[in-house]
């Protein structure tokens, strides 16, 4: 049986779907593209020196000459010394800060993007499962009508075919044509609204029951009439 298909909820599943691939690709590549940057961000970091140590050599150079261990002219040398390679290293840090200003508010975009992304992700799970099971009601509604039509016609075939058991008799000298379980033939209702209206008032759940011919004496004669006319018409 072909599925039931250009029905609006299975339409709307189907968009759902499509766009549940789509944030999650878009997470992909945002989630590549923030570590990526957080990997440059973080090598441009170890560039930047420390500086607090030219302090410390400062307070122990203090201390030294305070301790007669060198001399003023030594004192004025080392601290000149100290000033310039703390003036080339404080320009390595600035130029280092710079690339990481340069990087951060990148970094910080991509980052509240994947943030949206994934909200926007978690929002559309959400109602995924509502959408997947209208999609599923609403075929089973279909296969449901299709049903009702198909047990309508067996119904009507099963009937006829009682009627040309008893036109044929128990003595039949061709052969008996009853099936162990010819009277256990039953049809099912479900719980759907094309079912609304149909079924059997005495057998709840049913939609056509083997227990209705024997219960109601009407059904079987007027079978057996309308195959009788069909088998005149026919020259039997």
């Amino acid at each position: 049986m072909k599925p039931a298909e250009n029905r609006p909820a299975l339409g709307d599943h189907i968009n759902h779907q499509k766009k549940l691939v789509t944030v999650r690709r878009l997470i992909t590549s945002l989630e590549e593209k923030v570590n990526e940057q957080a990997r440059i961000e973080g090598e441009i970091v170890t560039k930047i020196p420390f500086i607090n140590g030219f302090e410390t050599e400062l307070e122990d150079l203090a201390a030294q000459e305070l301790l007669g261990k060198i001399t003023s002219a030594e004192l004025k040398t080392r601290r000149e010394e100290i000033a310039k390679r703390r003036a080339a290293t404080e320009r390595t840090a600035a130029a280092a800060e710079r690339e990481v200003a340069a990087v951060r508010p990148a970094l910080s975009g991509l980052r509240r993007l994947l943030e949206e992304a994934q909200t926007e992700l978690k929002r559309l799970d959400e109602g995924t499962r509502d959408l997947r099971d209208a999609a599923l009601v609403e075929q089973a509604e279909a296969i449901g009508a299709e049903y009702l039509a198909a047990a309508g016609k067996t119904w009507d075939c099963y009937m006829q075919l009682r009627a040309l058991r008893d036109l044929l008799g128990d003595d039949t000298r061709e052969r008996e044509i009853s099936g162990i379980q010819m009277y256990s033939f039953v049809l099912p209702t479900f719980n759907l609204k094309c079912f609304e209206g149909h079924g059997l008032h005495n057998w709840p759940g049913f939609l056509f029951n083997a227990e209705l011919v024997a219960s109601d004496f009407r059904v079987l004669p007027i079978a057996r009439e309308a195959e009788y006319e069909r088998l005149r018409a026919l020259g039997i």
